[in-house]
């Protein structure tokens, strides 16, 4: 994909330029993992910050304990911000879908590329990668589903996420998602 087909990603924060540079970098595999874990991220620092609870910070942690809390898995927390209308339906469906993508190449080995058939039909599902892209490559790219090559669906699945962390970065009032104390 030439650069005059991507609309300014210069305009981004440097952690989520951080973040694109890792993902494009990366293995297929890694690239998943890693765009559905700084997901998780946001989705936490964004829920986090902004559940009311009178400052009993031992409740929230509770909330959020990886095994046994309610919001303590990625589902959770992804249905929990549609629930409460933090966000929206376009959002909630990139979110679940990026799920599923991260838990097929985490789930099976054999999956190696975004272009394998089990994990393309989710890719092409992803919408907001379109927010990144002209309007020319955007008609273009649609005409090609649902035989896109591996490198659109990577570009696809790395420009969903980062719409995605951006938003919630914005909207949450997070300053940064690479920080590792997300408390």
């Amino acid at each position: 994909m030439k650069e005059k087909d991507i609309i300014d990603i210069n305009s981004l924060s440097k952690d989520l330029q951080i973040i694109i540079k890792a993902m494009l970098d990366g293995k297929d595999s890694e690239c998943a993992i890693i765009g559905a874990s700084y997901i998780d991220k946001c989705l936490y620092n964004f829920l986090y910050n902004n559940i009311p609870t009178l400052n009993k910070k031992f409740i929230l942690e509770d909330l959020f304990a990886i095994e046994l809390g309610p919001l303590g898995n990625y589902s959770s927390k992804n249905k929990i911000c549609y629930a409460f209308n933090f966000i929206d339906e376009k959002i909630y469906y990139d979110i679940k879908n990026i799920g599923i993508i991260r838990n097929r190449f985490a789930h099976n080995y054999l999956i190696t590329l975004f272009s394998d058939k089990d994990v393309a039909k989710y890719c092409a599902r992803l919408t907001l990668w379109e927010n990144h892209f002209t309007s020319y490559k955007i008609e273009e790219i649609n005409s090609m589903k649902p035989k896109l090559t591996n490198d659109i669906l990577k570009q696809i699945f790395v420009y969903s996420s980062i719409d995605i962390m951006q938003k919630l970065v914005s909207e949450g009032l997070l300053s940064k998602i690479l920080d590792n104390n997300y408390l």
